[in-house]
């Protein structure tokens, strides 16, 4: 009780930090489900007119791209899910200790999932489309497609690492955390 008491604004705070940056994220993530979900629906090749199947099924780009695009489907779904179970969670003081910070964690993990699928999505499709074109412009535009998801992996590491040291113990972050302090200096 003492404690809930004591902790009334920080427990506010960090009620409207979650709700913001969940917020936030499932509009990101929904963007996210809406391109990989039309990707499927505009398959890369279309379909035959005779039988209705693929043209490029066969191709292990093909493949790759399907498998990815599925993939970066079910983790932004799971993302999805798990910000819209912060954002609609009680927010109780037991709340705080594990429950918030671990669907934190499980959807930014996702997030980052979900984008790196949708790069290899990409990277697949952008094959498939133009890969009777030169070599070096398929090489530096995929050499590309790394930057947007190692910079947000960059942004958000010291946060993921912060969030899992704090709420399963330092202990096991140890490395990651000098790691992320010396950065941060």
């Amino acid at each position: 009780m003492i404690f809930s008491e004591t902790h009334k604004e920080l427990m506010i705070e960090g009620e409207k930090w979650l709700k913001d940056n969940a917020n936030s994220c499932t509009i990101v993530t929904a963007l996210v489900i809406t391109i990989v979900f039309a990707a499927v629906i505009t398959v890369p090749g279309g379909f035959d007119n005779n039988n209705g199947f693929l043209i490029l099924s066969k191709d292990k780009a093909f493949t790759i791209f399907i498998i990815s695009d599925v993939l970066a489907f079910l983790s932004s779904t799971s993302f999805l899910l798990m910000f819209l179970s912060i954002i609609t969670s009680r927010f109780s003081v037991i709340d705080f200790l594990h429950a918030l910070p671990t669907k934190f964690i499980i959807g930014l993990v996702s997030l980052v999932i979900s984008i790196i699928f949708m790069m290899v999505a990409f990277g697949a499709a952008f094959y498939l489309v133009f890969r009777e074109k030169t070599t070096w412009i398929f090489a530096s535009i995929s050499a590309l497609s790394v930057v947007p998801v190692s910079l947000f992996a960059y942004a958000q590491f010291p946060l993921l690492v912060e969030m899992i040291g704090s709420t399963y113990g330092v202990g096991i972050l140890d490395g990651l955390n000098l790691i992320v302090y010396t950065s941060s200096r």
